[in-house]
């Protein structure tokens, strides 16, 4: 018979928040020219590229009052490069980079791929110039930074057990492999239920955003010290490299299950089982964590389907920026079939935007049940 604290502990770990990418900032000024520019004017940008690296949004403000033009263009910094998108000489204005934007660019640009774009962004190969006729080179200028690679893991755990009500201590590890052969740094963000910070410990170190350094092709571990209080949220790696990550939970009585980071997508798929009613009646079930990979609202759209690929139940989840849902297909699609009876099937979640998901199989205590399930990617 599954215990009672055992089942809210298991709950609590399937209830949570997410995390988005971050928007870069970066500043215009005279002296980023080639060559430089003696001037009192400046500004300021900010730019996101979305969850799904389809989009690459600009908002910029400068004081140039005589401005007649404005470009992104393609080159280092240090160096002057072609028109490759057109912006214009209003003191703020707001432009999303997509394939269709950046083929629709007058003549006068370069013509570039978006995935040429793409990779001079993330070589910080692109640059935002304000033009005038008296600096027609440019008057101000910034580059444009790096955006920050970005790891998505849908589910954390860590808090210290509570005999009373019989609910276990659940621990979650995360391991990080720079896959460069140069150093890379960068922080663990972890959210709680409405998308706020919530405050892990590492080792000596307490906060919501933990900080790491990894050598060449090297690893890193980030152990969360379980406090007296259950902890549950969701936690996103940022870093100037790119990694692969995995998280670990260990639950006790129940064993230790790991699951990869994700990028973000528009369709995953994974399989699900329930057995004996699930592990509200003592069973096994399989949790879904859905998380909203976008600084906008999501909805995302899942089906439960049969062993014979036949849609059986529906459940439609609007999440909020940084917004999260998770619970047990018993629970997601209740009523959809005879639970009693065990089913066997997959679930298939869609989304016009970006999000990701992760699945695991619970049974009972003491059953030693406790597995992570692919959730994959699907057109």
């Amino acid at each position: 018979m599954l215990k009672k604290g055992f089942y809210i502990a298991i709950c609590a770990l399937f209830m949570t928040a997410l995390a988005v990418a971050q928007p870069v900032s970066f500043d215009l000024t005279g002296d980023q020219e080639v060559d430089p520019v003696m001037t009192d004017s400046e500004g300021m940008c900010s730019g996101r590229l979305d969850a799904l690296a389809t989009a690459f949004s600009l908002d910029c403000t400068h004081n140039v009052g005589d401005a007649i033009a404005a470009h992104i263009h393609r080159a280092p910094a240090g160096v002057n490069g072609p028109i490759v998108f057109f912006l214009n000489s209003d003191t703020a204005f707001s432009f999303t980079v997509t394939a269709e934007t950046l083929a629709d660019q007058p003549d006068a640009a370069t013509p570039i791929s978006f995935d040429e774009f793409l990779e001079a962004l993330r070589a910080g190969n692109l640059y935002v110039n304000v033009h005038t006729v008296e600096n027609s080179g440019g008057e101000i200028r910034g580059q444009i930074p790096a955006p920050d690679n970005t790891l998505y893991f849908a589910q954390f755990g860590s808090g210290a057990g509570d005999p009373m009500t019989n609910a276990p201590a659940i621990t979650s590890q995360i391991t990080l492999l720079n896959t460069s052969a140069t150093p890379t740094s960068g922080e663990m963000h972890f959210n709680g239920d409405d998308g706020n910070p919530v405050d892990v410990t590492v080792g000596d170190v307490t906060g919501s955003d933990i900080p790491f350094t990894i050598e060449g092709n090297g690893v890193t571990q980030i152990d969360l010290t379980p406090g007296d209080m259950l902890a549950v949220g969701s936690a996103r790696s940022h870093s100037d490299k790119p990694l692969v990550g995995v998280i670990r939970f260990a639950i006790e009585g129940s064993g230790v299950t790991g699951v990869l980071g994700q990028g973000a997508s528009t369709g995953l798929l994974a399989p699900v089982l329930v057995a004996n009613g699930g592990v509200g009646s003592g069973g096994l079930d399989t949790g879904l964590a859905i998380q909203n990979a976008e600084a906008f609202d999501n909805t995302v759209t899942c089906e439960l389907r049969d062993g014979d690929g036949m849609t059986v139940g529906m459940s439609e989840i609007g999440l909020d920026s940084q917004g999260h849902t998770a619970a047990f297909v018993t629970q997601l699609f209740e009523g959809a079939a005879d639970f009693s009876m065990g089913f066997q099937g997959s679930v298939v979640c869609t989304s016009d935007s970006g999000f990701a998901m992760i699945a695991l199989e619970q049974g009972a205590a003491g059953s030693g049940i406790f597995n992570a399930v692919p959730a994959v990617p699907f057109n």
